[in-house]
């Protein structure tokens, strides 16, 4: 299994002595659109990637909120 990245929310207000933040919420994968299964090849040369959820264009580095693994 490769690396995994993760998006978290964390309360800033509550550092403890060692500097560290509590998260405030369970930790959320972050998906690029390579590696989504909503990603298709693009017919542009303005894109790399086609998004068939959000209908649209995209980098294959980028990332968004509706993005789901492609397993």
């Amino acid at each position: 299994m490769g690396m995994k990245e993760y998006i978290i929310k964390v309360d800033e207000d509550k550092k403890d002595i060692m500097g560290d933040c509590p998260l405030v919420e369970k930790p959320k994968e972050l998906v690029r659109c390579r590696d989504c299964k909503h990603k298709e090849e693009s017919v542009s040369p303005s894109w790399e990637a086609w998004c068939n959820r959000l209908h649209c264009g995209c980098d294959n580095d980028w990332f968004c909120a509706d993005g789901e693994a492609n397993e």
